[in-house]
């Protein structure tokens, strides 16, 4: 069977999380750091995040998001 991933990136709004950026990907396992690490940049692309606290499920685990945004 296929696996689906969906890496999305939402604002907490009162109880509820609201989608602001998403990438569906159509693989099978864990995705790669590499892959994360590039989802964030293309959301900070997009989304001003400076000054923001990014809260990650367990799947973005390392140091690798630790960085400073511009």
């Amino acid at each position: 069977s296929t696996q689906i991933h969906i890496l999305m990136l939402a604002v907490n709004f009162g109880n509820c999380a609201v989608p602001l950026y998403f990438e569906v990907y159509w693989h099978q396992g864990v995705l790669s750091q590499d892959v994360r690490t590039a989802f964030i940049q293309k959301a900070t692309e997009m989304i001003k995040l400076q000054g923001s606290i990014l809260i990650a499920d367990r799947e973005f685990i390392g140091n690798f998001l630790f960085f400073k945004t511009d």
